[in-house]
């Protein structure tokens, strides 16, 4: 894969993961010349990086509420789950 320096630095998440899964090697060019070459380094899988981010889901992501949150009433729970609801369907 070729691609213009400019545009690479936007993507370069996405190239990362092209030369990881795919084992591409990426051309960067600048100014239509040859300017860095983009390969997966062969020490490690992109299955040991992963293990390493945070994935969805995880403790770090989940949202947090303030101690003194008042709770909510059971008329605005019974709301939600539609007991005051008039449709008939």
């Amino acid at each position: 894969m070729e691609i213009e320096l400019r545009r690479a630095v936007g993507l370069l998440d996405y190239l990362g993961k092209q030369a990881w899964l795919k084992g591409e090697e990426i051309v960067i060019t600048n100014k239509g010349k040859p300017y860095l070459k983009l390969v997966a380094h062969p020490e490690g899988t992109y299955s040991e990086l992963r293990k390493k981010t945070r994935g969805i889901g995880s403790e770090s992501d989940r949202t947090w509420t303030a101690p003194d949150l008042p709770e909510t009433s059971e008329e605005i729970i019974e709301a939600f789950e539609g007991k005051w609801s008039n449709d008939s369907f």
